[in-house]
């Protein structure tokens, strides 16, 4: 990371990202297929990813310029605590190692966020590093739900990203890439404000420089100024406390291969807000509203399983046997669907339709092609991890499960929902 930052050349960067933007928008409101395909003035190395801007998916049916080596989802899952009425925002996983020229693919599984790295350009502390071609500020634009952003990761180093509108509940995440381990501190939120008039402009302390150098008193009180004079203000609130917890250590990271949202401790996931009705409005504050049942649905081939993660093994993918799938709750009925991995010459034999939620029930329409005969099951689970969410450490026990042996022709399979009431069978 470098302690230069040459306003000149950033000013004019930002002039062709802002054109990049905005040719962008011109083709999606001329029609161009659910894709932004932004361009800044790099190369973007013949596969179709802007080294700044990535390249943007709108909808799940987008074909995609690479396959992606990773995926990172981005969520919301239900308050953990009672009388919490607000959700948490994460990466899942919120750690992650990957090689230099790895693509990730960040799936937007709920709507509503931006994967942003944390620069200068922003006007925030530099933790990502430099790419010896000018400015290694990324971001993806803000996306709705069922849309991917690709973002290869060429330079090795640790990256720390977060979403811009929910940065303050925590959503943060790094990814490593290569054996890098080194990253700066982050300053300790809970610290209490430096005095006055003790460093001078940039604040108590030492300070730090533009990329983050130096110790953690002066971290904590701000870094200084960046290019043009403003404040680069470091990780706020709640995600200083997630990038501070000893499971996102770069070296842990790179040990691990990826760490999930459950592995950063629950103190660090503490909110500093919480959100009341304001006196002005003369109304009550609301009740918290009960968590949603989230459920994970599977049509697959042969018998169900029990339960879902109690072994690896136990899962639908690993075991060849996934048709379809969909993530949702009680109160979300569809967050995620997709299909799944089974053998080719299976898949060959039968045709699905997306499965379909109405009235607590999930039904999904099969068509068996003549010389096949073929066991399936279409079952329901109870997914504690949260909706949308596949957390292999988490089990899910099976709510309900509808099995038959299909020949040539149509089939409808139909399984119950679980609801709020539910805790499985």
């Amino acid at each position: 990371m470098s302690d230069d930052f040459d306003t000149d050349e950033v000013s004019q960067r930002r002039r062709r990202v802002l054109q990049a933007f905005g040719v962008g928008a011109a083709a999606t409101a001329l029609g161009s297929a659910g894709v932004v395909g932004a361009r800044s003035n790099q190369a973007d190395d013949g596969d179709g990813l802007d080294p700044n801007l990535g390249f943007a998916a709108l909808t799940p049916e987008t074909d995609l310029p690479v396959e992606p080596d990773h995926e990172v989802q981005l969520l919301v899952g239900p308050p953990r605590e009672q009388g919490r009425p607000l959700p948490e925002f994460f990466y899942q996983p919120t750690g992650l190692a990957v090689e230099p020229g790895d693509v990730v693919a960040f799936r937007f599984t709920t709507p509503g966020h931006t994967v942003s790295a944390y620069h200068p350009y922003a006007g925030r502390q530099q933790r990502i590093p430099d790419d010896g071609d000018g400015l290694a500020w990324f971001s993806s634009p803000y996306l709705g739900g069922g849309a991917t952003w690709l973002y290869r990761f060429d330079t090795p180093g640790v990256y720390d990203y977060y979403c811009g509108p929910h940065e303050v509940f925590g959503h943060a995440g790094r990814i490593v890439v290569g054996d890098a381990t080194e990253a700066p501190p982050v300053p300790d939120p809970c610290a209490p404000p430096a005095e006055a008039g003790e460093s001078g402009e940039g604040g108590g302390g030492e300070g730090e420089n533009a990329d983050g150098a130096g110790g953690e008193e002066g971290a904590a009180s701000e870094e200084g100024e960046g290019g043009g004079g403003q404040e680069l203000r470091p990780p706020a609130l709640t995600s200083a406390l997630v990038l501070r917890d000893p499971a996102l250590d770069p070296q842990n990271i790179v040990d691990s291969g990826a760490v999930g949202w459950e592995e950063i401790a629950q103190e660090n996931k503490q909110l500093f807000v919480e959100f009341v009705t304001p006196d002005v409005c003369g109304l009550p504050a609301p009740e918290p509203e009960p968590s949603a049942t989230a459920y994970q649905v599977d049509l697959v081939l042969g018998e169900p399983e029990a339960v879902l993660g109690e072994d690896p093994d136990d899962f639908y993918g690993q075991q060849g046997r996934l048709l379809r799938y969909l993530h949702g709750s009680s109160e979300t009925p569809v967050v995620r669907t997709g299909t799944g991995g089974a053998l080719d010459d299976v898949a060959d034999c039968l045709d699905s339709d997306v499965i379909a939620v109405a009235d607590g029930t999930a039904t999904v329409t099969l068509d068996v092609q003549d010389g096949c005969e073929e066991t399936v099951s279409l079952v329901s689970y109870v997914n504690p991890a949260g909706a949308g969410t596949f957390d292999p450490s988490v089990e899910q026990e099976s709510y309900d499960a509808t099995t038959e042996t299909v020949g040539p022709g149509e089939h409808v399979l139909s399984v119950a929902l679980p609801g709020d009431e539910s805790d499985g069978e």
